[in-house]
This record gives C-alpha cells, structure tokens and sequence, in this order.
C-alpha cells in the first residue's frame, strides 16, 4: 500500500528519562471515554521524538466492486450510501446513474437512485424491484426515477418498525411515495426498499448570509458522541480566487464549498451551517493542469463532503469538482481526506494525496465520491465503499463516461500511523478515561518493539500498571492492566517505538 510521509512538530517539553515530573502544573485532561484515539495530528500528543506521521491510502478490493452491468446504469456513482442492516443482516447500498439526454421534455438529464444488497459486502446482488419503468419492462433495480443523493441510514432515534430507516433524497419528479412532492425529501422504511413520505426537511440557515448553498449537497449520519445528527451542506465560498466564474452563462465569483450543521431532530431545527473548507489555489492547480485553453480560467470546486465520526474524531472525503476552460464535463476530480478534532475546526490531508490508489486494471478512472455512511468494521480491516469514474460530471461527449463502485480497505484504524526506523518515543497529554483496560494498534518489524508505560497527569509513574513490552502486531493488543482503582484519574501514556509503527490506542470497557 502506498503511502506518504508527515513529520510530526518539534518535541513541546523534554521528557525526562527517570520518569520525573514533566510538567509543573496538572492540564485539563481530554476526556477520550472509550473511544479510539488516532494520531491524525498532535491532539494528543505533549511530547514526541524520532517519529514520523504517514497517510496511508484504501488499497483497492479485487472483489468487492458493483459494476456497469445493465442497460438502465449508465456512469453509475456512489452519489448515495452503503451500510450493514443488524436487523435483516444484509448490506445496502443505493446509488446513482445519469443520462444526457433523458429525452423526457423540459428534463435535460435523467438521474436513476438503485438498490444493491450483499451478505458479505463483497458480492453484490441487484434484485428485481418492481418499482420503476425502464424501456416497457419493471425487472430492474430502480428504485426512484428523477431522484438523487440517496442518504439512507438506520435512524438509532426511531420511534417505530416502519421508520426504522431513514432516506434523504432530492425528488425531481411528485409520486404517491413522495406524497406530491418535488423537492429535498426525508423517507422512511423499514425494508429498505419500499419507502414512503415522512417529511419535507427544514433547510438550516447559514452563518452568514451569502453562504447560501445548494439543496442537492445534504449528507446526514448520527453523531454519537454529541448524541445528535451531523449535517453536510453544500454551500459557496464568497472569496474571489482566481477569475472571474462563468457557469451556465452567469458570472459569479464564489464556488462550491463545504458547510456543517447539527440538530436532534432529523428534520428541524439545524444549526445555521458554518463554512469550514474552501477551495485554495493548491485545488486549483490540478483544473491548470487539464486546462486546453489559457484564455480561459480554470479552477476546482469542493463538491461534497460526507464526514463521520471515528472514535474520537471525525473524518471526511472531500470530493473535488475540477473545471478546466470552466467546463463541467472534463473528466477532472479527485477524493481526498479532511479530519477534525471538534466538527468545526477542519483539516485538509497534508500532502494532498488522493485517499485511495488507483486500481491497476483502470487506471484512467478516479476514485471521486465516497459513501456517505461511517467506513464499515470489517473485523481487523475498515471498509469505505466509493465510485471510481472518468468524470466527477462525466466527461465529453458524455456517452463515453463510465464508472463503478467498490470497496477501499483499510488496516483497522488504518488511515494513519507514526513511524520510527529506530527509536522514537511519544508521551500524550492528560487523558480522562473509562474503561477497565488499554488496546493498542500497533506492528513491530523483527526486533523491534513497542513499550507503553502509563503515568499520572503530571508525568510520574502510575501506581499498579506495569510497564508493557509487545512485539509483532495486533489491531487490538490488550496490556491487561486493572484501571478500575484509577477510575475518575487522568493518565499521560508514554509510547517508546523501536523499529515500529503505531496506529491509535483506546480504553476499552
């Protein structure tokens, strides 16, 4: 698996090798509870020496891939969702196709929302639905015609078996399901396939008032740590960068970036959305580089952002939209990480790199949309389901985009880790705990080891948690501590690699 390298910062204070007191005053602790702790960035980190952050890319699954198989998929994308159902023990998944032209009057594109489940997620089966008429005929997978930005999920807030599930989804087209309704509609089901009206959502507000954003860009999951819905709205940037825009014949000077907001009710009362990526001149550089004509600007647009939390943290895959000559079908895009510590303050992956290798059979198509769903817990491996296409709008003449989905895998917690050739040695700032013991991620190379020493929050040695040396790897390595006397206590951990990499660390109950 590729990957590149980001050395972390110089040490914050020098760790005495006697274990003595480090700090002169206690720090209010981070409370971390059980949840997994990555080394995305310094957050955790007081202190550090010898080592080095790398990004690691998905590796591409050979297997698990849904493809163009059928007449109606046409530049399919996962422009939609994909996660496990506990109650029927199956994966869904629900996706989109497009046609230029539709040949339906006053529509200049026709988008299709399809359904695929799975009992391994990796071989994916396409029932017959029933539901929608393609060409005379009803046996196909269609399940909404005219529709898009299909957000499905099982609502852990249900009230009852038949709104189990939920779905945001932009209806172009008033049904009996959508109740008459053409509009940015919330469904629920319990089946996952047979849905019905519950209701039409309120739209938040924005921070500032010339952040309006687009009604098609909303991606929504649980929050479990804030214990309410994380929200992901399109909005624009109003900053000018670069030239003057042109898109469908208006002129304007803002783009397409990203938004947050947050609510407990699934339908109502969201937090005016707060802007927190914009596009910068490093996305511009890769719309200048399939740019055929200089007179012309070019520049790239965030198009979406579907983020989760991920113990501690939250991750996101930006989708970036590049319009070199300002045109929309080029076949410019790429899908990087972004990370947050809080929901609010966001990060861009430092190197810029896309967040999954290309697959070696196709190398022409790009990964470009990501589920909007959490990555799914595949045991020892993270799974994140994304589309891989010639286009993030297709390319020109649109008859010849293509595209198909699959699975980018990753080592449990796997998305970074901090490296030492040699030695190298990290002590984290307070950390107030639950749990009844401590799991590391961690791989030695031959020889090589990992020690975790646990210290009260001032740096000395804590009582009745001896010193672990592990050697080999595991994703989850017990130290069989007994953390119950120490409960409502801070620690500071202290790591000493030696010719070893460390991925993340967490409490467990």
């Amino acid at each position: 698996m590729r990957f590149r390298s980001h050395h972390l910062h110089c040490a914050v204070f020098a760790f005495a090798s006697n274990f003595a007191p480090v700090v002169e005053a206690a720090e209010v602790p981070f409370a971390v509870g059980t949840n997994t702790c990555l080394f995305l960035d310094d957050h955790y980190i007081a202190e550090q020496a010898g080592l080095t952050r790398m990004w690691h890319q998905g590796k591409p699954h050979p297997d698990a891939v849904v493809a163009e198989t059928e007449p109606w998929e046409h530049w399919i994308c996962l422009w939609g969702s994909c996660f496990y159902d506990p109650k029927y023990q199956v994966y869904r998944m629900y996706y989109q196709s497009t046609f230029y032209p539709s040949g339906v009057p006053g529509v200049s594109f026709m988008d299709y929302v399809h359904y695929a489940e799975s009992k391994d997620a990796i071989h994916w089966v396409k029932p017959k639905l029933g539901l929608i008429e393609f060409k005379g005929s009803k046996d196909n997978n269609i399940l909404f015609e005219l529709g898009g930005v299909a957000n499905a999920f099982v609502d852990p807030l249900a009230v009852g078996t038949e709104d189990r599930m939920k779905m945001f989804c932009l209806i172009l087209k008033p049904t009996p399901i959508t109740e008459g309704h053409a509009d940015y509609i919330c469904l629920k089901s319990d089946d996952g396939i047979h849905w019905k009206f519950h209701a039409i959502p309120q739209k938040p507000g924005f921070a500032r008032a010339e952040e309006g954003g687009y009604v098609d860009g909303w991606q929504v999951n649980w929050n479990p740590i804030k214990q309410c819905y994380n929200g992901n709205f399109r909005n624009f940037s109003t900053e000018k960068v670069g030239d003057v825009l042109s898109v469908d014949g208006k002129t304007r000077t803002r783009r397409r970036a990203i938004g947050v907001t947050w609510s407990k009710n699934l339908v109502k009362d969201w937090s005016p959305s707060v802007q927190v990526l914009k596009p910068d001149t490093l996305d511009d550089e890769q719309a200048v580089r399939l740019s055929k004509d200089p007179n012309k600007p070019d520049w790239t647009e965030q198009y979406c952002m579907p983020f989760w939390n991920y113990g501690n943290h939250y991750l996101g895959l930006v989708t970036l939209f590049s319009l070199p000559d300002g045109k929309d079908l080029n076949g410019g895009g790429d899908l990087q990480f972004c990370y947050s510590n809080d929901g609010l303050q966001w990060h861009r992956q430092p190197d810029r790199q896309t967040a999954m290798e290309r697959s070696p059979d196709e190398p022409e198509l790009f990964p470009n949309f990501a589920q909007f769903n959490p990555p799914l817990d595949m045991g020892n491996e993270v799974w994140i389901f994304y589309s891989e296409n010639n286009g993030t709008h297709g390319v020109t003449p649109f008859e010849k985009s293509r595209g198909r989905i699959r699975a980018g895998v990753w080592r449990k917690d796997g998305f970074v880790s901090l490296d030492c050739a040699r030695k190298g040695s990290l002590t984290t700032k307070p950390l107030r705990f639950e749990g009844k013991d401590l799991r590391v991620n961690f791989q030695t190379q031959p020889g090589g080891s990992v020690t975790v020493t646990a210290l009260d929050e001032r740096g000395r040695l804590a009582k009745g948690l001896p010193r672990r040396a592990l050697k080999g790897g595991a994703v989850s390595q017990p130290l069989d501590w007994d953390l119950d006397p120490l409960k409502g206590q801070a620690l500071r951990l202290r790591f000493e690699l030696n010719k070893a990499r460390l991925w993340s660390f967490r409490f467990a109950p």
